[in-house]
Parts: structure tokens; C-alpha cells; sequence
């Protein structure tokens, strides 16, 4: 591994085929950058500003994604297995059938964006906010749930087997048919 990369570095490693597995891109601005299928696996992105990137398919499994900035980023389809995302802020993004699998969401904003058909299976969510969200057949079997806001989100389909679900903070029966308890699994 070398030093820390810079955008430029990024870029041109991006444009020849070049591998980025395991590098330091910390605190980078790397916003509206595409890493459509590229594995960014066990990178050190914390804090680094993703904004809109394009990370449909991307690996990021094992990243450190501590205090990163995903809003408005694609995340279909994206692996973040075991990655660190605590403090992070995912407004906005599309992350349908991602796989958020044994992930850090401490205290994560991941309100506002299309979680459908995405694994947080065994993850740790404690304290996020998850409000104003679709997560529609989503998969928290196991996850640690603990003081989450799910209000006003769409959750018909969801697994919530073996979650920790203390505090949790369920949609209200004012919202749409995500608050219809017959459609989730617990």
C-alpha cells in the first residue's frame, strides 16, 4: 500500500484499470467520482466526501467508511460486507439490494433513501436515524437496533428476526401501509 492518495491519483488509477484494493483515500473529496464495479475493498475512505458517486455494484467490503458523506450516491448492488461505516451519512442514496451484512451503522443518518431488498443482517444500527426511508423486504434478521427511528418509513416485508429492537421506533399507523405489523417478520 502506498501513501495516501489524492483525487488526481484516484482518478487516473480509475481511468487505467489500475487497482485500488486496500488504499488510503481518507478525507478525500471524491464526490461524483464512478466506482461502478470497482472493489474498494478494505480501503480507508473515512471522512472522505463520496456525495453522488456512482458505487452501483462496488465492493467496499472491510472499508473503513468512518464519517463518510454517501448522499445522493448510487449504492445498487453494492457489497459493504463488514465495512465500518459509523457516524455516516447516507441521505438520499439509492442502495437497492445492497448488502450491509455485519456493518458498523453507529449513529448513521440513512434517512430519505431507497433501502429496498437491502441485507443489514447482523449489523450494529444502534442510534441511527433511519426515519422518512424504504425498506421494503429488507433483511435485519439479527441486527442490533437498539434506540433506531424507523418513523415514517416504508418497512412492509422486512425481516426482523433476532433483532435487537429495544427502543426501536417503529413507523405510526398515520403512515402509509409500512406500519401494518401483518407485513413485517419478526
Amino acid at each position: 500500500m502506498r501513501d495516501k492518495l489524492t483525487r488526481i491519483d484516484v482518478e487516473i488509477t480509475l481511468a487505467s484499470g489500475g487497482s485500488l484494493v486496500g488504499e488510503s483515500m481518507s478525507e478525500l473529496d471524491l464526490s461524483g467520482v464512478d466506482f461502478q464495479k470497482t472493489s474498494l475493498r478494505g480501503c480507508d475512505l473515512r471522512y472522505s466526501n463520496m456525495s453522488h458517486a456512482n458505487l452501483e455494484e462496488a465492493d467496499l467490503s472491510e472499508a473503513n467508511l468512518g464519517g463518510v458523506n454517501l448522499s445522493e450516491s448510487n449504492l445498487t448492488g453494492a457489497v459493504l460486507r463488514k465495512a465500518d461505516l459509523r457516524w455516516s451519512v447516507l441521505l438520499g442514496v439509492t442502495a437497492v439490494g445492497a448488502d450491509f451484512s455485519d456493518t458498523g451503522l453507529l449513529e448513521s443518518r440513512l434517512s430519505f433513501s431507497n433501502f429496498t431488498k437491502a441485507n443489514f443482517s447482523r449489523s450494529d444500527l444502534r442510534r441511527s436515524d433511519l426515519s422518512d426511508a424504504i425498506f421494503v423486504s429488507s433483511n435485519f434478521s439479527e441486527a442490533n437496533m437498539a434506540r433506531v427511528d424507523l418513523r415514517h418509513s416504508e418497512i412492509s416485508g422486512a425481516d426482523f428476526k433476532g433483532a435487537n429492537m429495544y427502543g426501536l421506533k417503529l413507523p405510526d399507523n398515520s403512515s402509509s401501509s409500512s406500519a401494518d405489523n401483518d407485513d413485517i417478520d419478526y
